[in-house]
């Protein structure tokens, strides 16, 4: 029974799946489990424990997606859900209240399995079938449409300038979305998000900290804006976020945090002494021509009277100072 298991488990895994209970196996499993072997991340679900911690948020919910979609062969998910499948950015702590273990589906459920736990079922109108990590997902226009509506600005944000970046979203199909939305409930977070969505973002945390910025009045700062580079002049420094003043004086606006002094994906080959190093050099160069360097930290933005204490230190502008 254990080499059928690991068997079992291990097919599944292959899948991206995780291995559905039956009574003949049933047992072994709970008895796996009680002993930290298997994990059970929803009723009738199992994976190995290494398997499982091995998996991001984003992993870990589609696993347990495709194993829903085993028994909903004709529905579609959506959401939070289809935006995980097409790989957008959004916070996964939390933070802003969106529920990333819940796997959202549409249509009407009923007795073929899929109305339980960590499911919920949304009543949204199709629009098609896309297929993404092996699931059916409504369109990336309807995904953002309702993740605009539903989620925290922020978050819709996010997911919008990702979409945008990756070339998955039409604006204009969106367009028509909102336009034909109504009144119905947060499509006025919907006009929000596409009024200042923006692919030129380059990751979630640049797209929150510019919607935490309009959220509370500031006006939005200018996106990846170059700068010559004196020591290299065929290497251009370049700013994530830029803010200028009402006196026509320049704020580069950055979001810290420990992966790119630690994860080897943001530091080119390089060793953290060698990546503090460069960005002194960069933020000398940057001085030189008139910038100052803002750094917010990640906790700073979930903090609204932090964030806008340094927001004011700065002297950023407000949307109503620059007639916006």
């Amino acid at each position: 029974m254990d080499n059928q298991i690991d068997e079992l488990l291990a097919e599944q895994a292959r899948l991206g799946k995780c291995l559905r209970s039956n009574p003949s196996i049933l047992h072994a499993l709970l008895t796996r489990r009680r002993k930290g072997v298997v994990v059970s991340p929803k009723n009738g679900m199992f994976a190995s424990r290494d398997l499982w911690e091995s998996l991001d948020v984003r992993q870990r919910h589609l696993f347990v997606a495709r194993t829903i979609a085993d028994r909903c062969p004709d529905d579609l998910f959506c959401y939070v859900t289809a935006a995980f499948a097409y790989g957008l950015d959004f916070t996964i702590t939390g933070a802003f209240g969106t529920d990333v273990k819940t796997v959202c589906i549409s249509g009407k459920g009923g007795a073929n399995g899929c109305s339980s736990a960590g499911l919920r079922r949304f009543k949204l109108e199709a629009d098609g079938a896309w297929t993404a990590e092996g699931l059916r997902v409504s369109s990336p226009e309807k995904t953002v449409f309702d993740c605009a509506r539903g989620l925290a600005f922020p978050d819709g944000l996010a997911i919008a300038d990702s979409a945008l970046r990756l070339g998955l979203l039409d604006p204009d199909s969106l367009r028509r979305l909102i336009d034909s939305g109504g009144n119905r409930k947060g499509i006025g977070k919907a006009r929000d998000v596409f009024e200042h969505m923006n692919g030129l973002a380059e990751n979630g945390g640049e797209s929150v900290l510019r919607a935490r910025m309009i959220e509370l009045g500031y006006a939005e700062p200018k996106l990846q804006v170059t700068f010559d580079n004196p020591l290299e002049p065929t290497k251009p420094y370049r700013v994530d976020l830029l803010s200028i003043r009402t006196d026509g004086t320049m704020v580069a606006i950055e979001l810290d945090g420990r992966r790119k002094y630690t994860d080897a994906e943001f530091m080119n080959g390089k060793d953290t002494v060698e990546v503090l190093l460069d960005e002194r050099q960069r933020e000398a160069a940057l001085s030189s021509l008139g910038l100052e360097i803002m750094r917010i930290r990640w906790p700073d933005l979930l903090d609204s009277a932090k964030f806008s204490s340094i927001m004011n230190a700065y002297r950023i502008p407000t949307a109503r100072q620059l007639g916006h």
